[in-house]
């Protein structure tokens, strides 16, 4: 199947290798990751930190199936854990905990014509169990960070020839801390256009608008940020 919008809610490692099946479909995965003092490799914002000898290992876990259920043709729930990594209080105080969270995705597909036009809609949703001080984000008023993030998505395969175009909306509080798409305390806005030119070359471009959810401590507007990219991918 096609594969839904990017996945904002974890950085964590891609599904490969074997998946060991499960009764109706389901699948599971399964991963330790090992962590550097200087982190693990993927996208992570503040105030996680590595520097504890107990965030050495990480862990990953995934349930999903893809067998088809009327238009539905994926089902996720994915569960992350960092192990002492998280500065409730800021990197410089002591305190760490465990980082956790988990997410659940669905993706549908709809056939609209008898030319290969089809509708790609996908949702996820995430939450974090445990998140920093808002303060220590640089947020206004006192307690912890909010812990949510979602996004919801549709593309158009084959809108024209060869052509797929999308859209993806979505939000992100403080508190989440492992997006590869969204920063914290962020809304992001997004068009997206792929040429597949043959088997190999294709060019992808994407425009991006994005936004403060809450205003910064001290800051004088909410920050606004555009940006665009074309990208030429040829596999050989």
């Amino acid at each position: 199947p096609p594969t839904p919008p990017p996945n904002p809610t974890r950085g964590g490692p891609p599904a490969t290798g074997a998946r060991p099946p499960l009764a109706g479909g389901w699948y599971g995965e399964a991963f330790v990751q090992y962590h550097s003092r200087e982190g693990n490799g993927f996208v992570t914002r503040g105030p996680l930190a590595f520097d504890d000898e107990d965030s050495r290992i990480g862990y990953f876990g995934a349930l999903a199936n893809e067998q088809e259920f009327g238009p539905i043709f994926l089902r996720a729930l994915t569960v992350t854990m960092f192990p002492d990594t998280l500065a409730d209080n800021g990197v410089a105080a002591a305190e760490r905990s465990d980082y956790v969270n988990a997410t659940a995705k669905l993706a549908a597909g709809w056939d609209l014509d008898e030319q290969g036009r089809r509708l790609i809609v996908a949702g996820e949703v995430g939450h974090a169990f445990d998140t920093p001080e808002r303060t220590v984000l640089g947020l206004p008023g006192s307690g912890d960070a909010g812990g949510w993030a979602w996004q919801l998505g549709a593309d158009i395969e084959e809108f024209l020839p060869k052509q797929t175009i999308g859209i993806v909306y979505g939000q992100v509080d403080g508190g989440w801390l492992i997006s590869n798409d969204y920063r914290q305390n962020n809304e992001l806005a997004e068009l997206r256009w792929q040429y597949q030119f043959t088997k190999e070359f294709r060019i992808q471009f994407r425009a991006r608008w994005r936004r403060d959810l809450e205003r910064r401590a001290g800051a004088a507007f909410l920050q606004r940020d555009r940006d665009m990219r074309i990208r030429a991918t040829w596999k050989f």
